[in-house]
């Protein structure tokens, strides 16, 4: 069977030559004698299987889905083999998560793990992610040690480096830089072993994240920039667009407002394009904290209704608790106080339900950052010039 996790750099020549392969195998399959059935099939569902993988890592989902569902419908009618089902369901799954769907995502995960084969390992890390996404942090670790140490124990090193990356983002969220630079470094130091650049890639991003909440923007400048190579040889636009917000974020820390503004532009149609609906809104909330600044309070509440609505769907509540904080100073900048108390209201009624001490400026809450939005607070209040 096709490895369902693969090395990224393959990703690109599967691009051309899939539908090609595709196309010829169904045509072999309708005149080939039915004792040869079979093993066409098995052929068909792994070009099947790799053509959805493909398009998910593109963010071409509705292909991506439409080719997992016909590999789908091959094992359901007559290829026997609840592992291929199980290929199936977490490829369908990646995608409902990605797309912010998490309930039909986690539905998928859960028939995975029901069955206990050797895909668990990636359905309990997947089900982490719906987990961090939730900001319940404590249950997502649990599910990525037990990913980690279910995947070692099978020898799956793609699943035990996203194990690895995982559990260092899961620190990172917790504030425990150190520990999570090292996870970032051993998660890409098996990603190397593999050669799998997408799992570099991340792990690169990863380690500029920490740079740049430690306030070392030159180097989460240069690491962003590293990342956006690997990402744009794989032609992973997800993770140009990621990189591009991110290096966009290191420009509104140094208060570089419109090469903020453009690099967020850039990246966020990449994030619509590949429907990466958390990062899409990551970015929205960055673009309106830019127009906040420089008090065009109109754009940035438009930003941050949209932002707001994708906070919603995902059911991102840490997002939600900043946005609605972002949202109130903007009213309040415009002069609509009394709607901009009740957005504070809800932020700090979620501030609450989330057990956050204070409330982060944005999901990167950097010494810079704090320093800025101060500044940025007086400039909205008329103490700045």
């Amino acid at each position: 069977m096709v490895s369902f996790w693969s090395a990224a750099w393959q990703i690109k020549p599967l691009v051309h030559y899939l539908p090609l392969g595709i196309a010829a195998a169904e045509q072999m399959a309708n005149q080939v004698p039915a004792e040869s059935l079979p093993e066409w099939h098995a052929l068909l569902f792994h070009l099947y299987y790799w053509h959805g993988h493909t398009e998910s890592s593109l963010g071409s989902f509705a292909r991506s889905d439409a080719a997992y569902q016909k590999g789908l419908e091959l094992v359901q009618t007559g290829m026997p083999g609840d592992e291929r089902c199980e290929l199936i369901r977490l490829g369908l799954g990646h995608n409902a998560r990605v797309r912010g769907h998490m309930e039909e995502a986690e539905a998928y995960f859960r028939l995975v793990l029901e069955n206990d084969g050797r895909f668990a390992s990636g359905a309990l890390l997947n089900i982490g992610i719906i987990l961090r996404n939730l900001y319940q942090l404590a249950a997502a670790r649990t599910h990525f040690e037990n990913a980690y140490e279910r995947a070692r124990r099978l020898k799956q090193p793609y699943l035990e480096a996203m194990a690895v990356y995982e559990l260092g983002l899961a620190a990172f969220n917790e504030e425990h830089y150190e520990q999570a630079l090292d996870y970032y470094e051993r998660s890409r130091t098996l990603g190397q072993h593999l050669g799998d650049r997408r799992i570099e890639s991340l792990c690169i991003t990863g380690l500029g994240e920490v740079a740049m909440r430690q306030g070392h923007c030159p180097q989460a400048k240069e690491l962003f920039n590293q990342g956006l190579v690997f990402d744009r040889e794989m032609l992973d636009q997800i993770g140009e667009g990621v990189d591009l917000v991110r290096l966009g974020e290191v420009a509104y820390l140094e208060e570089r407002d419109e090469a903020a503004i453009h690099l967020v532009e850039e990246g966020l149609p990449l994030l619509q394009r590949t429907q990466n609906r958390r990062e899409e809104g990551y970015a929205l909330t960055l673009l309106a904290k830019v127009h906040l600044h420089q008090r065009r309070f109109y754009q940035a509440e438009q930003l941050l209704q949209a932002a707001l609505a994708i906070d919603q769907d995902t059911k991102d509540r840490l997002s939600l608790c900043i946005d609605h904080n972002l949202l109130a100073q903007a009213l309040e900048g415009s002069g609509r106080v009394h709607e901009a108390a009740k957005h504070q209201q809800k932020s700090e009624r979620l501030q609450k339900q989330l057990g956050l001490k204070s409330l982060p400026t944005s999901g990167s809450a950097t010494p810079y950052q704090a320093t800025r939005h101060t500044r940025f607070l007086a400039k909205i209040h008329g103490r700045e010039g």
